[in-house]
């Protein structure tokens, strides 16, 4: 089974091999529980990323990224992406980074240490350009005893860099 999840997530893809570095930007909710809530308590959040071409024609590309969220909270992160075209033309994607977290007034989430994992869907334009939307839950894994985590759903663009 892992084998062929390996071999799917691994395999060439030509219309990637073509892709740009890109920069993104995005915006959007730090904590999906309180927007959802309306309860009054909504951090908002924006940050960019650097995401490099595709490993030697696989779907597979490095990332690089900061956030911050109206709380003071910031998060530079360092990891992968997993992207996929459907037929239809839209692109998936899911990404993994290993994070540092800084608290400021916002949520505590346990450790310094925390990991970063998405799923996200995005439009392709002409010229390399997307606009789309992420959902990504920050968590330390449990490596220390407090580990509530946090949910944040973004609105991102890319910008192909040549």
């Amino acid at each position: 089974m892992w084998l062929a999840v390996l071999l799917i997530v691994l395999a060439p893809d030509p219309a990637l091999a073509a892709q740009d570095m890109q920069l993104r930007v995005y915006a959007g909710f730090f904590d999906t529980k309180a927007w959802i809530d309306g309860d009054g308590t909504e951090t908002m959040e924006a940050g960019v990323e650097l995401r490099g071409a595709p490993i030697a024609d696989t779907p597979v590309a490095p990332l690089i990224g900061t956030t911050a969220n109206t709380d003071d909270a910031s998060l530079f992160y360092l990891g992968l992406s997993w992207s996929h075209w459907l037929t239809s033309g839209w692109q998936t994607a899911m990404s993994f980074a290993f994070a540092r977290y800084e608290q400021g007034e916002s949520r505590e989430l346990g450790n310094d240490l925390e990991f970063r994992s998405g799923i996200e869907i995005a439009h392709p334009f002409t010229g390399g350009y997307a606009l789309g939307m992420q959902f990504y839950h920050i968590s330390n894994a449990g490596l220390s005893d407090l580990n509530p985590g946090n949910n944040s759903l973004v609105l991102f663009y890319n910008i192909p860099i040549r």
